[in-house]
């Protein structure tokens, strides 16, 4: 083989491994909650904010109601923000593209990750549940809902009563489909929270993950209370 044919060969296979490279993206389901979160290349994500939190979250109550105010015990997080087309396609979960409507948003402290919120494309269907059901197994609490049957197309109705038949109900009657809205799982000093919304022949599906940690030192905004939850309440204090 000539010199020159060996060059545009090396060449190729140089262009395709930097392609292959850039195409990459960070899944989020590798996540250990329980490994260190600089063993992670979250210095080379692009986000849509970044934010350095200092202190945990408070509840107010004022005349007008109630409002959330850092009060600085030491504590220090950081949040990161991924919204748009431009910063989620860097991210998937176990290859489910995430939706760039909602996003998703991480927050690390103690170097761990403390939380994780995200939605993936609806049009995924139940992919993001199949997932967690492997890994976690099926739900240790599942939260019924309904809606309007005509709403929902009858391949989802389908694909509910194979996925989840104990939980799914089509009520012809009353005109409603019955479907598994919340379903929750616990795993070591881990709580997981898939929120499901079937709609026609698609289903939005975000997912929440916090740790028992996060949930105590209450630097989540809006997890300043786990008491008041009685599926968290349950497990907090073991």
């Amino acid at each position: 083989m000539k010199k020159s044919n060996k060059k545009i060969i090396i060449f190729f296979i140089l262009s395709s491994m930097l392609m292959s490279c850039n195409s990459q993206t960070f899944d989020l389901s590798i996540i250990d909650f329980d490994k260190p979160a600089d063993s992670y290349p979250l210095q080379k994500l692009e986000t849509y904010r970044k934010d350095e939190q200092k202190g945990h979250y408070v509840i107010k109550y004022e005349n007008d109601g109630l409002s959330f105010h850092l009060k600085d015990d030491g504590e220090r997080v950081t949040n990161y923000v991924f919204m748009n087309v431009t910063t989620t396609k860097q991210l998937n979960f176990n290859g489910i593209a995430i939706d760039p409507n909602f996003g998703a948003v991480f927050s690390i402290y103690e170097n761990k990750f403390a939380f994780m919120h995200l939605a993936v494309d609806f049009k995924s269907r139940l992919k993001l549940f199949d997932f967690l059901k492997s890994k976690l197994g099926m739900p240790m609490e599942i939260v019924k809902g309904s809606t309007n049957l005509e709403n929902i197309d009858l391949e989802m109705q389908k694909l509910f009563l194979e996925k989840l038949p104990s939980v799914t109900k089509i009520d012809k009657e009353n005109g409603y489909f019955i479907f598994p809205e919340k379903l929750r799982w616990v795993k070591g000093d881990t709580f997981y929270t898939l929120a499901l919304n079937p709609s026609g022949n698609s289903v939005g599906s975000d997912l929440l993950v916090i740790t028992k940690k996060a949930l105590k030192d209450k630097i989540i905004r809006g997890y300043q209370h786990p008491e008041n939850d009685p599926f968290v309440n349950k497990y907090l204090l073991r």
